[in-house]
């Protein structure tokens, strides 16, 4: 299942073009933004050696029964430790030139 939505993931970013990293508290990216795509948490061990973790955080302007199926609750992210650090995706806006 990881592999899918890593595929799915992937095929975002690649087919919605480009992308701008924000931190969680950013009031530029959140969940409940039209550009939100997804969010990723980064944790280092001892060594400097880095995982990352991929997912979609929760609306929580959406009732918890109409939230996308699978979003991750705000209060679990809470838990990761202090070598870790999480942000928001959000996809930018095309602008026309002129």
């Amino acid at each position: 299942m990881k592999f899918y939505t890593d595929a799915i993931v992937l095929l975002m970013l690649v087919a919605c073009g480009e992308t701008t990293n924000y931190p969680v508290d950013s009031e530029f990216c959140q969940p409940y933004h039209e550009t939100y795509s997804h969010s990723v948490t980064r944790c280092f061990d001892e060594e400097g050696n880095e995982t990352q973790n991929v997912y979609i955080a929760c609306n929580p302007r959406i009732r918890p029964g109409d939230r996308h199926e699978g979003c991750v609750n705000d209060l679990l992210l809470k838990s990761a430790g202090e070598s870790c650090y999480s942000e928001n995706i959000c996809m930018n806006l095309w602008e026309e030139e002129e």
